[in-house]
């Protein structure tokens, strides 16, 4: 019955320590192209040049995964909801003045929502409190790249929210301003065996977001994985 709660930055901290070795993880690679080789080898080009080749190739890159196409042709659809990811620094959501958001949100989580738009806020462990201002538009909606601008932008579109929500918009983190569209894979996305590669997570079966399911979904894949790995491994 237990559904325990973890920030991403600590649990990707428990992760990277107990990889332990500092040469398993390369930093600074953003990958360009492959080029399927054989016996299920693949060639991967990185953006700094770096150039190698994989005995298994594992696709945890996300939504716009660059491993997917390699095993199928499906691409992510459009829920028809967009909206910023804004937020309020630790320091700020602390001060006394503040106490009517702090006490709106809570410990945990609050939702907010009507007319076809929601306000959805969430605090973390470091005291920063998170906002998804989700509503419905097309996928190309924007906001202004200058913060104040932006922020205006949404004040009018919350104008006759409660003052909590008007006053987290305007104090949100200028420096933090994340425009986040839902989109997903049809369920029941499969593909056929192929060798040396995989994909795991939203590559494999993304979906919007609720109750932290997708990164539950996505730690399932990858303990299931490397049980898998380790496994064939020890049958040589």
């Amino acid at each position: 019955d237990a559904r325990p709660e973890i920030d991403r930055r600590v649990l990707r901290e428990v992760l990277l320590d107990a990889i332990g070795s500092t040469n398993a993880i390369k930093w600074g690679h953003a990958l360009t192209s492959i080029r399927p080789l054989e016996d299920g080898q693949h060639e991967l080009t990185f953006s700094n040049g770096h150039t190698t080749v994989s005995d298994i190739l594992v696709g945890a890159d996300g939504a716009h995964s660059r491993i997917r196409p390699l095993l199928s042709p499906a691409t992510p659809q459009y829920h028809g909801v967009t909206g910023p990811e804004i937020s309020i620094a630790p320091d700020i959501a602390a001060l006394p003045e503040n106490g009517d958001i702090n006490e709106a949100v809570g410990l945990g989580s609050t939702y907010a929502s009507e007319g076809k738009k929601m306000f959805f806020t969430q605090r973390n462990g470091d005291g920063r409190i998170r906002a998804y201002v989700w509503h419905c538009a097309p996928l190309e909606w924007s906001l202004p790249s200058d913060p104040m601008a932006a922020k205006q932008v949404l004040l009018g579109m919350y104008q006759d929210w409660a003052p909590w929500v008007r006053k987290f918009i305007q104090i949100c983190d200028e420096q933090a301003i994340y425009i986040r569209p839902l989109l997903y894979l049809l369920v029941g996305h499969r593909w056929e065996h192929k060798a040396g590669v995989t994909i795991i997570g939203d590559a494999a079966h993304l979906m919007s977001p609720f109750a932290g399911a997708g990164a539950n979904l996505a730690m399932v894949d990858g303990l299931e994985l490397g049980l898998t790995l380790a496994d064939a491994i020890s049958k040589g």
